[in-house]
């Protein structure tokens, strides 16, 4: 069974799907074929070939007796900032994105994805709320949140490369548990790559266990000879 990714297909231009079960071979008409499995490894897909292959990982922490912090944290809506202001620090976000280490999208697919992600969490379609953390009148960081089912899901989280180890990020994660945790969601969960090892001991340094670990591969569609 192949089930088609409406969204991502619109927004790139190409046929996305992922698959699930079921023979595969050039009769399809998906340029692009998404695999999810608990184990790694390749498939065998007739036709196409594998471009990439990400650990991702989800990290989760139960929301209880979170402290109060005074902080410079504020709504994005608040802040005066523009969508723009936020571009920079959400490709560092991801920096290590299977959107951008597969060499079949390319250095603008990528920031393209990831401006529409902002915009998008800013809208309200992708995040209930976006915080940001303003110094001295500059943008040192942001974070998304959305609450469904009374849990809290970080969508972006991002620092300036300049003034990382500074708090920032530590800063940003608390006052998005607090939110959270008014809003009614007894957990959070953030996702990352196995690769962005810096997030991964971060997330754990602040009491986040790792709940689920997945392996997501690319696969293209071969040209016909």
């Amino acid at each position: 069974m192949i089930r088609k990714l409406e969204w991502d297909s619109a927004f790139f231009g190409i046929e996305i799907g992922v698959y699930e079960s079921g023979e595969i071979n050039y009769s399809n008409q998906y340029d692009l074929m998404i695999t999810k499995s608990h184990l790694p490894g390749a498939f065998f897909l007739q036709g196409y070939e594998m471009a990439m292959q990400e650990e991702k990982r989800i990290y989760e922490k139960e929301l209880c007796h979170i402290p109060s912090i005074a902080s410079e944290v504020q709504f994005f809506s608040l802040s005066g900032l523009e969508a723009r202001d936020l571009y920079p620090l959400a490709f560092e976000a991801g920096k290590f994105s299977r959107f951008r280490l597969d060499p079949h999208f390319g250095e603008d697919a990528f920031r393209r994805l990831y401006r529409r992600w902002v915009e998008a969490s800013i809208n309200g379609t992708f995040a209930d709320a976006v915080f940001v953390l303003v110094q001295k009148e500059a943008l040192r960081g942001f974070v998304t949140v959305k609450i469904k089912e009374k849990i809290g899901y970080i969508g972006l989280i991002a620092s300036d490369p300049c003034h990382q180890h500074q708090g920032v990020g530590s800063t940003l994660l608390v006052y998005a548990e607090q939110w959270a945790m008014m809003a009614g969601a007894q957990r959070m969960k953030i996702p990352t790559q196995a690769m962005n090892r810096g997030a991964c001991v971060f997330y754990e340094k602040k009491g986040y266990l790792l709940a689920e670990r997945s392996y997501i591969s690319h696969y293209w569609r071969l040209k016909k000879t």
